[in-house]
């Protein structure tokens, strides 16, 4: 009897502790996911920067002279209805003067720290289309700016300014070239001589370029991840609202102070980490491919608020990063998406379709709007007639009833060809672009009509 006794109470104790480990070895996935989930967004902000460096230096502007065409790779979901003007900025030392001519049509020079977060705004819908100069200030900076200069205070160090003119197809980029070059940074200290940064102009094999950088952050271990997340946290300081996420990090044994070493933790927990890790980066991939995190209106994803300020929605935050890295807030541009019709089954090349918007319910912008054409991946298909978007610039044909009917289809339609989208043999997915949204869109009146399936 007394033997019984003494099994059981071991077959419990051995129960008791399984279900210990268990709860333990769960909730160090869990949390290890959540921090991999907050790191992701500055890894591959890190990674993007080095994929440029090269090309275009630090504090330096960067323009580009052509259109991304279906081999560029560094940036997901490239838009072909602006030209991109890019600086990396590094202010640890001193602020940078940005100085923009007049600028007679839409531009947008956003600005994004190291978060991915869009904290400021030089553009046709903030600061108007004059001429003007204006102080991007790191949030070390003590020293004075220059009367009557605008400051733009950065959360970070690093900083992306993503800037785009709107351009009015091919036959208009030596005009937007033009441009681009009288928009000038110059560095503080020499802002009494006015002398600015020389720019670069990107390479035409640029499109060529084989470095993903969500591919290499993809391929780190977690230990590397965090190592370099890590690295990156002594020069680019977080928000204060992000001490829940540091707290968690605690938990798990990995600290500022130890500079997020896995090394310093047992096996088991390096294992339970590493665990963790894999399954965030398997979500946020299956999230992306499903597009689970985003609101649905007639089959479309969009976002009518929280792109570019995220807060503490942290997983939305690296959704966007995976999916659409430098997307802007919605007052600025807005980015519905579809990868289905209305009735959910999956866009593809054997079918046609068809985007009709009524009269008088075109896009609300101030600006403009274009519908382009991706693979599932995000990047762009390559097209029969050089064609990757339709653009409400464009010399698009209106129904007699003042309606306006986009094609999207494999096969070139019959008529109204300017009203064509080219779509690939296979799977594809659309992206609506609206820039400078007027309130029918961030309010939600304004409707989005569905992709209809026409055979």
């Amino acid at each position: 009897m007394a033997i019984l006794k003494k099994k059981r109470t071991y077959l419990l104790v051995t129960v008791a502790l399984l279900i210990v480990v268990g709860f333990y070895s769960l909730n160090v996935v869990k949390s290890a996911a959540r921090a991999y989930i907050f790191a992701y967004p500055i890894n591959v902000m890190e990674y993007t920067r080095l994929a440029m460096q090269n090309a275009m230096g630090t504090n330096k502007l960067n323009h580009l002279r052509d259109f991304p065409n279906h081999n560029f790779r560094q940036v997901v979901r490239p838009n072909n209805d602006t030209l991109y003007s890019n600086a990396w900025f590094d202010l640890s030392q001193e602020p940078m003067i940005i100085s923009v001519p007049d600028i007679e049509r839409y531009y947008v020079l956003p600005f994004m720290d190291a978060w991915t977060n869009v904290f400021g705004f030089i553009g046709s819908r903030t600061t108007g289309n004059q001429a003007g100069d204006y102080a991007l200030v790191g949030p070390d900076f003590e020293g004075v700016l220059p009367d009557n200069i605008p400051r733009i205070t950065a959360p970070t160090n690093m900083v992306w300014m993503i800037g785009r003119i709107h351009v009015y197809g091919q036959h208009d980029i030596a005009n937007v070239a033009q441009i681009q070059d009288n928009i000038h940074i110059t560095p503080l200290s020499k802002w009494s001589s006015q002398t600015p940064m020389p720019a670069t102009v990107t390479p035409k094999n640029l499109n060529s370029n084989p470095i993903n950088p969500k591919e290499q952050v993809d391929g780190l271990t977690a230990s590397e991840f965090f190592s370099q997340f890590a690295k990156l946290l002594e020069k680019q300081p977080a928000h204060a609202r992000d001490k829940a996420e540091f707290d968690n990090f605690a938990e798990l044994g990995l600290t500022k102070e130890n500079q997020f070493n896995l090394a310093n933790l047992n096996p088991f927990k390096q294992f339970l980490i590493s665990t963790g890790a894999k399954l965030a980066n398997d979500k946020l991939h299956s999230a992306l491919q499903s597009k689970g995190t985003s609101p649905k209106e007639n089959g479309w994803n969009v976002w009518r608020d929280t792109l570019g300020e995220y807060g503490t929605n942290y997983t939305v935050r690296a959704g966007v990063t995976l999916g659409g890295l430098g997307a802007l807030s919605a007052q600025e541009a807005a980015y519905p998406s579809a990868d289905t019709d209305i009735n959910g089954e999956k866009l593809h090349g054997s079918n046609k379709y068809q985007l009709r918007f009524k009269a008088g319910q075109m896009p609300p912008v101030n600006a403009f709007w274009s519908l382009t054409m991706y693979n599932t991946e995000g990047y762009l298909i390559e097209s029969p007639i050089n064609r990757y978007l339709v653009n409400s610039s464009d010399d698009l044909q209106l129904n007699d009833d003042g309606s306006l009917t986009i094609v999207i289809q494999h096969q070139q339609p019959t008529d109204k060809v300017s009203n064509w989208l080219p779509a690939p043999a296979e799977e594809f997915t659309v992206l609506l672009r609206l820039y400078d949204t007027t309130t029918a869109f961030t309010d939600g009146s304004w409707e989005l009509p569905p992709l209809e399936r026409l055979e």
